[in-house]
């Protein structure tokens, strides 16, 4: 039987590029999008949000999107943007506009066009993998050339937890196994800077297609120099093992065993080296506005759960400020784009987020990686968590509190990390359509504000 022909092309932008990090968009129309979101989902992708050239449209919603202005979003040029456009009548017409806009086709984005004739999917997906095995061999090779012929290779791919989490464990294993002259070669945005809190200087930041074809050329040739700390990430996982996220376990037990190996226990982490707060820092954050203790810093998206709609956001930063608290969003404008009307945007150096966070004395946050880095911060924080899915397809992915619990980060991790459930949160794998009727949803959020507001007025009692 022949695939859907949009569900090919999906398949070979996945391939060719990296969703995480980025500021994902759909143009086009609404079934189209559908049809585009529903298939990401089994990726566990997703859009931010829709570009569309119509003002009757910008601010309404489509299938859980916020429609945008495409000229208003895109301008100025945003390096992160990944836009797919799926629109047999304008399509071209789209694709020129982004052209004019300083945006690369199959860079910047994709245009799902009708399949050419006798087309063998087949072949052509064969000769890409033969292609790209060869190509990460040649990395391989140059990397070698570059760090000298001893150099082993951590490949370390993933998006920010998954590197500040294996930065916890590197040092002791590489010693652990003997291993003196290492670098950590991955494609996570921040790979360098997070590693650094660690005092890890080598590392190799690729692109994600590079960081792809060395992953293949490890899996295909067994390099005895290479150490891959990532195994379900990418095409071809080898550690789907369908033990590993069963209740008996919790996600960082997916570390000690799975990729370390039982070989570093807590004791032995080697923990970040934050800036400490300071004055200069304190004038820093008053100038940006930030209140001292009364301040709440919001992470509102995460790789692993489906993003809430700003709406909701929104309203919970109207009954904070109620409550006297100043509060500010996580987005690196310079890169992302802020959708939120109402709420500022503040960014941060990960060495600097414990001074900023302490001095702000509140986390806001889907559970997300940042929330990893952050646990080891005593500080008032509130993660908000999927519900378990059911069934759990444990060969592949959870967050939910049972698995996912910040509290096993450290013994005091209990006393300030607030953590809440909620159906209205989902996470990225779970492939079941939720449509609850208005008035439902309606009370499910009005239960997860409160429970969000009641932790807060805890806090604000003398």
């Amino acid at each position: 039987m022949k695939r859907n022909f949009v569900h090919v092309q999906l398949d070979k932008i996945i391939r060719k590029c990296r969703f995480s990090e980025r500021m994902v968009f759909a143009m086009g129309n609404g079934e189209n999008i559908y049809q585009m979101t529903k298939y990401l989902k089994c990726f566990f992708l997703q859009f931010h949000a829709i570009l569309d050239n119509d003002p009757n449209k910008w601010g309404t919603w489509n299938y859980g999107l916020k429609i945008f202005s495409a000229e208003k979003m895109l301008s100025p040029f945003r390096d992160n943007a990944l836009i797919i456009i799926f629109s047999p009548i304008y399509g071209e017409q789209m694709k020129e506009q982004l052209i004019s806009l300083g945006y690369e086709e199959n860079v910047h984005f994709f245009l799902i066009r009708e399949p050419q004739q006798n087309e063998d999917e087949d072949k052509t997906a064969y000769n890409y993998c033969l292609r790209e095995t060869k190509r990460g061999k040649a990395i391989y090779e140059r990397l070698k050339k570059k760090y000298g012929g001893d150099t082993h290779f951590f490949i370390m791919r993933g998006a920010t937890g998954d590197i500040f989490l294996n930065g916890l464990y590197l040092k002791a294993y590489a010693k652990k196994r003997g291993i003196e002259n290492y670098v950590a070669v991955g494609d996570g945005k921040g790979l360098t800077k997070i590693l650094k809190l660690f005092d890890i200087n080598k590392a190799e930041k690729l692109e994600w297609r590079d960081a792809e074809a060395f992953q293949q050329c490890y899996k295909f040739f067994r390099l005895p120099d290479v150490t891959d700390l990532f195994l379900w990430q990418g095409s071809l996982y080898l550690n789907r093992c369908r033990t590993r996220m069963r209740r008996e376990f919790n996600f960082l037990d997916t570390y000690d065993y799975y990729v370390y190996k039982g070989m570093v226990s807590k004791d032995e982490w080697t923990y970040p080296n934050f800036i400490e707060l300071n004055d200069n820092l304190r004038q820093k954050y008053e100038t940006m506005g930030v209140v001292e203790g009364k301040t709440v810093i919001i992470a509102p998206y995460a790789y692993s759960v489906k993003n809430l709609p700003e709406f909701l956001w929104e309203e919970i930063a109207g009954r904070l400020r109620e409550k006297g608290y100043g509060v500010f969003v996580n987005i690196n404008e310079s890169a992302e784009v802020n959708l939120f009307d109402n709420i500022p945007s503040i960014m941060f150096p990960f060495a600097e987020a414990k001074a900023l966070i302490t001095y702000a004395g509140n986390f806001l946050s889907l559970r997300s990686g940042l929330c990893d880095i952050v646990s080891l911060i005593p500080c008032n924080q509130v993660v908000l968590y999927p519900e378990e899915m059911k069934p759990i397809d444990y060969g592949i992915h959870r967050s939910d509190a049972n698995f996912s619990s910040l509290r096993v980060m450290s013994k005091e991790a209990e006393k300030y990390i607030t953590e809440i459930s909620s159906p209205v949160i989902r996470d990225i794998a779970d492939k079941k359509d939720k449509h609850f009727p208005y008035g439902i949803m309606r009370q499910h959020y009005e239960e997860l504000i409160g429970k969000v507001e009641s932790v807060f007025d805890g806090w604000n009692k003398p």
